[in-house]
């Protein structure tokens, strides 16, 4: 999942769409190792340039898996970030 800047610029539909999964369990887990599992991140969205800007607008979606507050039994979080 990488673009260039001119990739950017030059698509011809001015909006370079994208719909990818990321497998980042183990550097979310090198970060904080009190998480349990982490399913694969869907990521989907697109960018836009406008004039000398780009603008990304996207959505993350996945389930976490992190120790209960009380009982720290595993509980799987739904995760969703506009």
């Amino acid at each position: 999942m990488k673009w260039t800047i001119r990739q950017i610029r030059e698509d011809k539909d001015d909006l370079l769409n994208f719909d990818v999964e990321l497998s980042i369990f183990d550097q979310i887990k090198l970060r904080d190792d009190s998480i349990i599992d982490l399913d694969p991140v869907r990521v989907i969205g697109y960018f836009v340039a406008y004039e000398q800007n780009i603008v990304l607008h996207c959505q993350l979606t996945t389930v976490i898996t992190l120790p209960s507050s009380r009982s720290l039994k595993p509980v799987r979080v739904d995760l969703s970030v506009p």
